[in-house]
């Protein structure tokens, strides 16, 4: 009976570059079209429906109001449902998807704020379900900083299971698994996501930004450089005009 209205936001950003493919000799961005080899021709977009493929080759076209009937059956559109409270440590980070933050309406600060600090006290996330992209998620409610973050889970039919991987049952010899556990020890610390960088992201960006300096254009007119003797008066006198004016000043 106790509702909180919320607004959601994403809580993540990902180092995705994009881009697009060009016609190499006159950097033009290609045109993908729909094109259908039975008929070879391109197709409007009044002509293009959904299939689901059952088998090679076959499929099964779904309409746009197939997809709007299942939605109209799961969750409720505008509303987040909790169903549980578990303990936070149960939750597998493989379950783990999307992440949003969740700020409260003006009128709801006192509820979001007690059921964020209850849910920190206890360790406990909220389990919940609701309607996200026209579908049914599995979403936990946990704290975060002073916040309340959705999570986005995976169903447990979603999680592939690891039984079919050519992991073999070996006994570890306890000298081994001791000294081990001391390496292991010995490099612990506490987390800090900030110590760690997108190195890749870094160096791919660094080499677009080269590319794009070179491709400048060049000004027409430009303006000629000033020679260091001159640029190093034209400091000089600055200082000494900045100087007169604090003079000055009562």
């Amino acid at each position: 009976l106790v509702s909180i209205p919320v607004r959601l936001f994403r809580a993540v950003q990902e180092h995705r570059v994009h881009f697009r493919y060009l016609h190499r000799e006159c950097r033009t961005p290609l045109i993908t079209q729909r094109y259908c080899p039975l008929h070879e021709e391109v197709i409007p977009w009044e002509e293009v429906a959904r299939g689901y493929e059952i088998s090679p080759d076959q499929f099964v076209v779904v309409e746009e109001e197939d997809i709007e009937r299942a939605a109209m059956d799961t969750a409720h559109p505008h509303r987040i449902d909790i169903h549980a409270f578990v303990d936070l440590n149960e939750v597998d980070p493989i379950y783990y998807d999307t992440s949003y933050y969740a700020e409260p309406r003006p009128e709801a600060h006192s509820a979001y704020a007690l059921l964020q600090q209850a849910m920190r006290q206890t360790a406990r996330a909220g389990i919940a379900t609701m309607a996200l992209r026209a579908r049914e998620s599995l979403v936990a409610i946990r704290p975060y900083d002073n916040v309340i973050v959705v999570q986005r889970l995976y169903y447990a039919d979603e999680v592939l299971s690891a039984a079919p991987l050519a992991v073999p049952r070996e006994a570890v010899p306890p000298r081994e698994l001791r000294t081990a556990i001391r390496l292991i020890e010995n490099l612990a610390e506490p987390f800090a996501a900030q110590h760690f960088t997108d190195e890749y992201h870094r160096r791919l960006m660094s080499t677009i930004e080269e590319r794009a300096i070179e491709r400048m254009p060049v000004a027409a007119m430009e303006r000629p450089p000033v020679a260091e003797p001159e640029l190093l008066a034209e400091l000089e006198a600055s200082i000494g005009a900045v100087q007169e004016t604090r003079q000055r000043t009562p």
